[in-house]
């Protein structure tokens, strides 16, 4: 299923490279659907375009990700548990286009929490 999210980028990994030398960006993105409510996704943009962006985006900026969202063989999102015990859904998504979007950084975004 292709989707768009608008967000708050959160924690953004380093550029790195496949064994066959295509880029990989990996970074998390925070959606704000009601006021009490946030739903973080974990982002992974291939190629050329994934290497530019590694160079604009950091924590806080404000950003439109469509993508492919990842799910498991039988079709449900991926869990974990985090150090509290709460099990805790990973959406993950694989980027096709990404829009930065104005309004400059935001300093006061939380940690996501999220294993990459």
């Amino acid at each position: 299923m292709i989707s768009t999210i608008a967000g708050i980028v959160g924690k953004v990994e380093p550029l790195r490279y496949t064994p066959g030398g295509s880029p990989v960006l990996n970074f998390t993105v925070a959606e704000k659907p009601a006021k009490d409510v946030t739903t973080w996704f974990r982002c992974a943009w291939f190629g050329k375009s994934a290497e530019n962006t590694a160079k604009y985006i950091t924590k806080g900026t404000r950003v439109s990700v469509t993508g492919k969202f990842k799910v498991s063989e039988t079709g449900e999102p991926s869990t974990w548990t985090d150090k509290d015990q709460k099990v805790r859904v990973n959406m993950d998504i694989d980027v096709l286009d990404l829009t930065l979007l104005g309004g400059g950084q935001r300093e006061d975004v939380p940690d996501d929490g999220l294993q990459f």
